[in-house]
C-alpha cells in the first residue's frame, strides 16, 4: 500500500489510503460512539460522594488542630474628644450667677482647633456643655460636658 497523502482521500469519501497501523477511518457512528462512552465515563468519577460513608469525616468531627471559627468583636466606637474647657471666671454683676468658660474645641477632619468664649447662667447650656452650679464663695462652678460631669475652679 501506498502512503497516506491528501490528494490520494480528496476524491474517496469511504476508504483512506493509508496503512491501518497509522491512520484510522471513523465515520459518523463510531465518532458519537466515542463521544458518548467518553460522557459516560467521565460522570462515572465524578460521583457524589456520601458524607456518612467517607474514611476522612472522623478527622473533620474530632477537630485535630482544635480549628474554632473566628469570634466576632463587637464594634466599640471611641468616644469624641471632649472639648477642653477651663474657668476664667466668675461674675455676679448682674444680680445672677455666671461663669464665664475658655472652651477649646477639638478639631474636626480638615479644621483646625478652634476656641470659643462663653458666659452661661446656672442652669443654662451652650452645645453639649451645661453648667448646673455656680459657687462664688468657693470659686467652683460644676458642668456637664457631653454627659460627663465636671467640676471646675479658678
Amino acid at each position: 500500500m501506498a502512503p497516506w497523502s491528501p490528494s490520494a482521500s480528496a476524491g474517496s469519501s469511504t476508504q483512506l489510503n493509508c496503512s491501518p497501523s497509522v491512520c484510522v477511518f471513523m465515520n459518523w457512528k463510531s465518532g458519537f460512539l466515542i463521544v458518548f462512552f467518553a460522557g459516560v465515563l467521565s460522570q462515572a468519577t465524578h460521583a457524589v460522594v456520601n458524607p456518612a460513608r467517607n474514611p476522612f469525616q472522623p478527622i473533620v468531627t474530632r477537630n485535630v488542630f482544635r480549628l474554632q471559627p473566628i469570634p466576632q468583636q463587637p464594634v466599640v466606637k471611641p468616644r469624641p474628644a471632649l472639648p477642653a474647657i477651663r474657668l476664667i471666671g466668675i461674675t455676679t454683676i448682674l444680680g445672677d450667677k455666671r461663669a464665664i468658660l475658655r472652651v477649646r474645641l477639638p478639631a474636626n477632619y480638615g479644621e483646625t482647633v478652634r476656641e470659643q468664649s462663653l458666659i452661661l447662667i446656672e442652669g443654662n447650656s451652650e452645645g453639649a456643655i451645661t453648667v448646673t452650679e455656680i459657687d462664688e464663695i468657693a470659686g467652683t462652678v460644676r458642668l456637664n460636658n457631653s454627659g460627663t460631669m465636671m467640676l471646675l475652679s479658678l
